[in-house]
C-alpha cells in the first residue's frame, strides 16, 4: 500500500511522537487488553472503547482523508469479506452471535484505518511496543494464581480474553513484541526488563487451556 505523504515510517520526526490522536490510540489499545471497565466502571458506561475508535475515525479521516485506505488491496479484500458476512446475515437464518461478529469486523476496519495514519514513525512504533508488552505483563501478574489450573475460569482481562485459549494465545502474539523491545532497546536496564517480560510471558502454563508451546499437551 502506498503510504500517505510525509507519513513514511522515520519521517515525522515534526510531529509530537505522543499526540492527542496518538494518545487517544494508545488508551484504545490498553482498554481493550487490560479491560478497565473492572477497574473504572465508568469505562463501560460510556461505552468508552466505541467511542473512541469513532472519534478517532472522523479525525483521521478529516486530517488525511480516505483515498489511500481503498488504495490497499488487502482493504479491499477485508471490505469483501465483511460484506459477504453481511449477505449471510441477510439472507440466512444467523444467530445474534454472528451479527455480534459482524460489528467486530467494522470496527476493526475503522481500527485499521486509525493504524494506518498513527502509526507513522519508528518511535511511535517503539512506544506501541512498549504499551503492549507491559499491558501483557500487567494481566500475567494480576491473574497469576489462576495460571497452571484447569479451567479456573474466566480471566481477568480484555472483553476477548477472558477465556483462557484466548488468554494464551494473546500471550503468544505478544512474544514478538518483547523480542522487538529487546533488539531495538540500548540501554543495559531497558534489555533486562525486557528479557524479564519474556519469561514472564512464556512461562505460563494452562493445561488443557493453553495454545503455547510450553504446554505439555500442545
Amino acid at each position: 500500500m502506498k503510504q500517505p505523504p510525509n507519513q513514511k515510517i522515520g519521517m515525522s520526526d515534526s510531529e509530537k511522537v505522543v499526540s492527542f490522536s496518538f494518545a487517544m490510540l494508545l488508551l484504545l489499545i490498553i482498554e481493550d487488553y487490560v479491560g478497565l471497565g473492572k477497574y473504572l466502571p465508568l469505562v463501560d458506561i460510556l461505552h468508552l472503547p466505541l467511542l473512541l475508535v469513532l472519534i478517532l475515525t472522523i479525525r483521521t479521516a478529516v486530517k488525511h482523508g480516505v483515498s489511500e485506505y481503498f488504495d490497499s488491496r488487502q482493504i479491499k479484500l477485508l471490505l469483501f469479506y465483511v460484506f459477504l458476512t453481511a449477505l449471510a446475515i441477510l439472507h440466512g437464518l444467523i444467530s445474534a452471535y454472528a451479527v455480534t461478529i459482524f460489528k467486530q469486523q467494522v470496527v476493526y476496519l475503522l481500527f485499521i484505518f486509525i493504524c494506518i495514519f498513527l502509526i507513522d514513525s519508528r518511535k511511535r512504533i517503539d512506544l506501541l511496543t512498549s504499551v503492549v508488552v507491559v499491558a501483557h505483563v500487567f494481566l500475567v501478574a494480576v491473574n497469576f494464581e489462576k495460571l497452571g489450573n484447569e479451567r479456573s475460569g474466566f480471566f481477568s482481562a480484555g472483553w476477548f480474553m477472558g477465556d483462557g485459549n484466548d488468554f494464551a494465545w494473546s500471550l503468544n502474539i505478544a512474544i514478538p513484541f518483547v523480542l522487538y523491545w529487546f533488539m531495538r532497546s540500548k540501554g543495559i536496564l531497558v534489555r533486562s526488563i525486557s528479557s524479564v517480560s519474556y519469561t514472564h510471558l512464556t512461562l505460563p502454563t494452562m493445561l488443557a487451556q493453553c495454545r503455547s508451546r510450553w504446554s505439555p499437551d500442545h
